[in-house]
């Protein structure tokens, strides 16, 4: 059964090729004819278009008004030489211009038959080219083989042996044709519109041409004349050019049988499915004879000059080279050649058969960083990784694509630059893998970078621009990275997104990241100490005012980082939590005393807008002038245990200097310690409150009553309170207000 598969299965293909071997032999013969058309009309056209130029009517009429027109310049000119020869002008005296004047008078007025002579040299140019071959089409069809399989019988599956490949080449060979004829007609189209714009250009020219013999006096007006003669020469011999290249060309093709006789030997081989070198190489020759003779016609007669007939004939050029898919190769290849003489050329396993100008520049790397330049090869690499994702970036690859490439790169489809550089743009986008594989991925690719060198340090700002997106995706995520990772750049890059996230909660993280950047510049430590005092706040045992108060000065019994209790100190200072003197002192002292910047900066905060405070660092300091040991953060001059009646005095004579200009809001933010634990504080308050109701008592009369000077402040402070409840401060002042209500009763007015 195998053999019967197998005898349908070739006759329904060798079927299918002869019924397109005479579909194509229809569009061959049309074509053909179209061939045969357009040049019988060339040939004609050109045979009798000899007596179209000088000899008609309007042309003739038209130079004579041109050239009486130019008859009258020839006084202004003369009065311009002789000005120029008085006035010793180089370029325009007598002697360089008179010669020019004289021919230019005499042949003026034979411009036309000057003209006319040359056209009818060029026409019998042509026509002595025409004449070589007496039918274009079929010296154009016997050269380049157009009928070599039209004119025969076409194949059959029963005349042919399914063992060969005749009729497979044999409809290639047609299909080859086809296109071929398609190039030679639009080679001839383009010469016989060539043909026909030729006439009106050429009746232009030679009506103006009186114009351009007076303008090749001057020097200045010369540049009309030299143009005028490059058109004239471009759209006069451009065509018997072309059609002398033509006819050399096929003259080349109708020896085709001999040259493929003298080049054939018994082993030849069949070639490509049956075609042999000759018939490709003669293939790729007609067309190049065709196209290349309208470049070589133009760099002939036009040198250039005309854009006029270039973009003609560049119009068809572009025509053939994109149905051939010549410019589409070109262009491939070029790609491909530079990127081999870059990149180097890589062998089936792995190693590289030509390293090209990278392996090149890489070992001039080495070298200058063994010599001593230090991060030559680092720069080097980054510069490599850069062209690739230059590359990369252009196309404008999506996450999918994007991931597919990934893979390829791993398995080893792409080198080590490439592969970085997919990666570079895997973090700038967020795209990198989730998860585990995420963090493989990232640590993978920067030990291929070199942990210390710049691209990867560009690869690792790629992911904190994006905060490590979808590759950490969770706080407990990078935590755990950041603890675990052996990279030190990774490990910072980690902390630092953390911190600028607020997402330090723990205390040993943020020490921890206090410990990485350690070594780095002070500009660097002061950024990263920035963005770790915006989590302060967020640390356990660190989240609330009182908390924070206890774990700077240790009250909470627990033992804290040095590097952390700085920036709680900072920030409390900024925030104007530092209301005492132990927390004054423990802040001084972590920044190195109370002589340096952050301590003066932080007590002139304090004197400015925590007056209570103030009081307290004054009274502290004052009495450590006599008794130093009591300037200890850990020591209470106003403990049961050491008060004496002289401390107490003093701290209440210091803090009774500040109320005066304390508001009410002042007194209340006042430390809860003042409140709670000094009953200094509430007699200091008590003392001036009763002076300010003495000093203007409450009074009553007519059933109203008038708060004196004590009472309004105890009124402005209960308000106060009321914006900022506490109920130890609420109970102080109650009962003062008791107090000052029971001791100075309502005075009636008179």
């Amino acid at each position: 059964m195998s053999w019967l598969t197998s005898w349908i299965g070739d006759s329904i293909k060798d079927s299918l090729l002869t019924q397109l071997l005479g579909f194509f032999g229809i569009v061959q013969s049309f074509l053909g004819k179209s061939l045969s058309t357009v040049a019988e009309w060339l040939g004609y056209f050109l045979k009798y278009q000899g007596d179209y130029f000088e000899n008609i009517a309007i042309v003739q009429e038209s130079w004579k008004v041109f050239r009486d027109f130019s008859n009258l310049f020839f006084i202004l000119i003369l009065i311009i030489i002789a000005f120029a020869t008085i006035l010793d002008i180089q370029n325009y005296n007598w002697k360089g211009l008179m010669a020019k004047f004289i021919i230019a008078a005499l042949l003026i007025n034979f411009s036309m038959a000057i003209g006319g002579f040359l056209i009818k040299i060029s026409t019998n140019l042509s026509n002595v080219a025409l004449n070589q071959f007496s039918d274009i089409t079929a010296n154009l069809a016997a050269g380049a083989g157009i009928n070599q399989f039209i004119t025969a019988e076409p194949p059959t599956a029963t005349s042919v042996d399914p063992s060969s490949n005749l009729l497979t080449a044999a409809f290639l060979s047609t299909a080859g044709n086809i296109i071929l004829t398609v190039i030679i007609l639009c080679a001839f189209i383009s010469a016989f519109a060539f043909s026909i714009a030729r006439i009106p250009v050429l009746w232009a020219l030679l009506i103006v041409s009186p114009v351009a013999w007076i303008s090749s006096i001057l020097p200045q007006t010369r540049t009309v004349w030299t143009t005028w003669w490059k058109w004239f020469n471009c759209w006069t011999f451009f065509m018997p050019v072309y059609l002398f290249s033509l006819v050399i060309g096929i003259s080349i093709l109708n020896n085709r049988p001999d040259i493929a006789a003298a080049i054939a030997t018994p082993n030849t081989p069949a070639g490509f499915l049956g075609l042999g070198a000759q018939e490709i190489f003669f293939y790729i020759l007609t067309i190049f004879i065709m196209v290349g003779s309208l470049g070589f016609a133009m760099q002939i007669s036009c040198a250039g000059a005309n854009t006029t007939m270039r973009a003609i004939s560049g119009t068809v050029n572009k025509f053939v080279k994109d149905k051939t898919g010549y410019t589409a190769w070109k262009k491939g290849l070029q790609e491909k050649l530079k990127e081999v003489k870059d990149t180097g050329l890589k062998g089936k396993l792995g190693g590289a058969i030509y390293g090209g100008e990278r392996a090149e520049r890489l070992r001039e790397a080495k070298v200058a960083e063994y010599l001593g330049k230090k991060g030559a090869l680092s720069e080097t690499e980054a510069a490599e990784v850069k062209k690739s994702y230059n590359q990369w970036k252009e196309q404008n690859l999506g996450k999918e694509e994007l991931n597919n490439l990934n893979t390829q790169a791993a398995a080893g489809k792409y080198n080590k630059f490439e592969m970085l550089a997919l990666r570079q743009l895997r973090a700038e986008n967020g795209w990198v893998a989730s998860g585990a594989a995420g963090e493989a991925e990232i640590e993978e690719t920067i030990r291929l970078f070199g942990e210390n060198s710049k691209s990867s340090q560009q690869y690792l700002d790629a992911l904190k621009k994006n905060g490590f997106a979808e590759a950490l995706g969770s706080v407990g995520q990078a935590e755990n990275l950041a603890r675990r990772t052996t990279i030190l750049p990774l490990k910072k890059a980690v902390l630092e997104t953390m911190a600028k996230n607020n997402q330090i909660i723990k205390e040993n993280l943020a020490e921890m990241t206090l410990q990485v950047f350690a070594s780095e510049s002070q500009s660097v430590k002061d950024a990263i100490e920035k963005e770790l005092q915006k989590n302060i706040k967020n640390i356990e045992g660190a989240r609330t005012k009182k908390e924070r108060g206890k774990f700077l000065t240790g009250e909470d019994g627990r033992r804290h980082s040095e590097g952390v209790k700085k920036l709680l100190a900072q920030q409390m200072s900024d925030d104007g939590e530092i209301t005492t003197y132990q927390k004054y002192k423990m802040a001084a002292e972590l920044w190195g005393g109370e002589n340096e910047t952050k301590s003066r900066e932080m007590f002139g905060k304090i004197a400015k807008d925590k007056p209570a405070a103030h009081a307290d660092i004054l009274f502290r300091k004052e009495l450590g002038s006599t008794e130093p040991d009591t300037l200890r953060a850990d020591y209470n001059p106003l403990d049961p245990a050491n008060a004496t009646p002289q401390r107490q005095r003093a701290f209440i004579d210091e803090v009774k200097k500040k109320l005066p200009k304390m508001a009410a809001k002042s007194v209340v933010e006042s430390d809860i310690d003042f409140w709670k634990d000094r009953p200094e504080f509430e007699t200091a308050l008590w003392e001036h409150i009763e002076a300010e109701e003495r000093a203007e008592p409450t009074t009553t009369g007519r059933g109203k009553e008038k708060a004196g000077g004590g009472k309004r402040i105890m009124q402005r402070i209960q308000k106060a309170l009321q914006d900022n409840p506490d109920p130890d401060k609420e109970a102080v002042i109650n009962r003062l207000m008791n107090q000052l209500i029971t001791a100075y009763p309502a005075q009636r007015r008179p």
